[in-house]
């Protein structure tokens, strides 16, 4: 995605230490234009502020923009923020994909890579 000129997210109701290290120990740094973590808005996921926070910081409208969540706040989340809501079911989820589908994601995908095949479009 970053290669298409994309620019790349994280929102998450983590802490900012916690959620720190996870984007450390993944590798993430050099893939992510904007990290959004518990401390960096008013309110938590499934209030849209924390995904306006991010799309301001990224200097893109809400509507031109998708958010990706693996729980039903973060579809939530993203169809009150404006933006385009796309569940990732996967083994281990947090929320099965019935419940996922019961929030009407846009999409569905089942790992990241599906991302590159929604930006295909």
């Amino acid at each position: 995605l970053k290669e298409r000129g994309r620019v790349i997210g994280i929102v998450s109701n983590l802490t900012r230490g916690t959620l720190a290290g996870h984007v450390a120990e993944y590798g993430l740094e050099s893939l992510v234009d904007v990290v959004v973590s518990r401390e960096d808005a008013a309110e938590s996921k499934p209030s849209p502020k924390p995904l306006l926070a991010a799309f301001t910081r990224l200097g893109i409208p809400p509507g031109q923009g998708s958010y990706v969540g693996d729980q039903t706040w973060d579809i939530l989340a993203a169809r009150s923020a404006g933006t385009s809501p796309v569940a990732i079911s996967r083994s281990g989820s947090y929320h099965s994909r019935r419940m996922l589908e019961s929030a009407k994601p846009d999409k569905i995908i089942q790992r990241l890579s599906g991302l590159l095949y929604l930006d295909a479009r």
